[in-house]
């Protein structure tokens, strides 16, 4: 089963976050989340600590991430001690403002894969 998400942009790059953790990257920042808390790390001070910025819609881990530009980010699915179906946005030039569950993916499930292709993320396969 893929879901997809109509996202404008060529799409930021995924970044490396073990532990069941999410992240995405833009030319000068990166975004992870894990749990309830979204961290940000700015790649021209790479000497200070990565900064809690705000929090997930929906608190879990074993989610997929996808986004666009350095615009948004969406998580989608995931593990909240069940499987989940929310899909939440970030907005990056306001990413102090907590995370917006925006919509849910066609099934509940967690241990899935995001991508995106030129105005689209999709989110596909995992454990429901």
């Amino acid at each position: 089963m893929v879901n997809f998400l109509n996202i404008p942009g060529p799409g930021l790059g995924q970044a490396a976050a073990g532990g069941g953790a999410v992240g995405l990257t833009t030319t000068t920042h990166a975004w992870w989340t894990k749990s309830n808390a979204v961290d940000r790390f700015v790649f021209a001070s790479d000497t200070d600590n990565a900064a809690d910025v705000c929090n997930q819609a929906t608190s879990r881990y074993q989610h997929a991430a996808v986004g666009d530009e350095g615009t948004n980010v969406w998580n989608g699915g995931g593990n909240t001690g069940t499987q989940s179906n929310v899909v939440d946005k970030l907005i990056c030039a306001s990413d102090t403002d907590n995370m917006v569950d925006k919509c849910d993916l066609t099934v509940a499930r967690l241990y899935l894969a995001g991508t995106q292709v030129t105005s689209y993320g999709y989110f596909m396969g995992g454990d429901d």
